[in-house]
Formats: structure tokens, sequence, C-alpha cells
């Protein structure tokens, strides 16, 4: 009888070993599993973060390219009254457009636009000549379309 017993001890423990056992490597799966998509989520936010940081450097530098030309449209325009503008600017590695001066009576409009890996910027000025070679800036902006005058 103690021989059975001791058999039935010894099955009952197998039983629980085995059950611990089993839920020690189903929790060790599950903890695996959690951490790896932990850190898939982890390289996708910092891969997005990346791809926005070089967005904004990418955007800056069309802005930069841009005010460059409206800078070299503003110095031709007080060297030459009649500076009408219409030419490509580089700077660097890069290049900058002005496009064609629009003129009003004492005004002139100055348009020019950056470009850098498919972002583009656009800056309108509009310059009182009225006292010229010195120039009033009455309005300089970011434009996202240019406007007429």
């Amino acid at each position: 009888m103690l021989k059975v017993k001791s058999q039935t001890v010894k099955s009952q423990l197998s039983k629980v070993n085995c059950q611990s056992g089993f839920v020690a490597l189903t929790s060790v799966i599950i903890i695996n599993a959690f951490i790896v998509v932990l850190f898939i989520g982890m390289f996708f936010s910092a891969t997005e973060q990346i791809e926005r940081a070089d967005d904004r450097e990418f955007s800056t530098r069309a802005l930069g390219l841009a005010n460059s030309c409206a800078e070299v449209a503003l110095n031709e325009l007080k060297n030459d009254l009649a500076y009408a503008g219409d030419e490509t600017v580089i700077v660097g590695a890069y290049s900058c457009n002005i496009l064609a001066l629009d003129s009003t009576d004492m005004a002139k409009v100055i348009k020019t636009t950056g470009a850098v890996n498919g972002y583009t910027k656009r800056v309108q000025i509009e310059v009182d000549t009225f006292a010229h070679p010195y120039l009033e800036i009455i309005d300089w902006r970011v434009v996202s379309e240019f406007s007429e005058i």
C-alpha cells in the first residue's frame, strides 16, 4: 500500500512539474513575443522620425535657396532699376530661380523659388523703388502660390 501511495505521489509530482514547466515555457514565449513587438514598434517610430527630420531639413534648405535668390534680386535691383529678373542662380550644389519682376508705378514685385529633393518654397517680395537706389521692402513673405499685383 505504501508503494502504491508513493507511486501516486510521484506521478502527481511529475504532473505538477510538467504543468509548471509548460506555464514557464508559455510565459517565456509570451514575454519574448511582447519584446519583439515592442522593438519593431520602436524601429518604425525611429524610422518615421528620421524621415520627418529629413523633410524639415529639405524644406528649410529650399526656403534658404528662395531667400538667397531674393537677396540677389534685391541687390541687382539696387544696382540697376531696370533689372528684370528671369534668371537662375547657383548656390552651392543647388540652384534657385528669380522669376521676371512685376512692376507698378513705384514698386516692383520679386518672385523667387527654391527646390530641394522635391520640396519647393516660394518667396514674394514687394519693394518700393521711389527713392532708388534706396529700396524699401513693403512685404516679404513665403507663399504657396504667387499672386498677381
